[in-house]
């Protein structure tokens, strides 16, 4: 019985100082990918099954842990999302953000504009 052996190939982003890292890995004989976009804090591309006509944007993200940074990477999400307007979009990863207070624990309990701002990319 011969054993199977997929080959995978990776694309990655390394830490900003300590922080994440980001790293998307496929199996080259199931998925094809192309269209790479890479920003900080944010890895993307286009991919499909192969076989199929439909392709997919595939967003991976490390959010910033300050908030003065915050605004401006949400903007870089959107603008990845605007590349590809008429593709699905699959978004994962860490936002390091919260769309409502019940999603907190420990820390102070008070609303910001990250908030919202992150509710209104989620909505998109």
């Amino acid at each position: 019985m011969q054993e199977f052996q997929p080959h995978y190939e990776t694309m990655g982003q390394d830490a900003i100082g300590s922080a994440g890292g980001l790293a998307i890995l496929w199996n080259t004989e199931e998925v094809q990918f192309e269209d790479w976009v890479s920003l900080p804090r944010i890895l993307s591309c286009k991919f499909r099954n192969i076989g199929s006509r439909e392709w997919v944007l595939l967003t991976g993200v490390y959010g910033p842990h300050l908030t003065r940074e915050r605004r401006s990477f949400l903007q870089k999400v959107g603008t990845i999302q605007s590349l590809f307007p008429d593709l699905p979009w699959i978004v994962g990863g860490d936002f390091n953000m919260i769309t409502t207070l019940e999603e907190k624990r420990g820390g102070l309990r008070r609303t910001d504009l990250d908030m919202e701002a992150f509710g209104d990319m989620i909505a998109k």
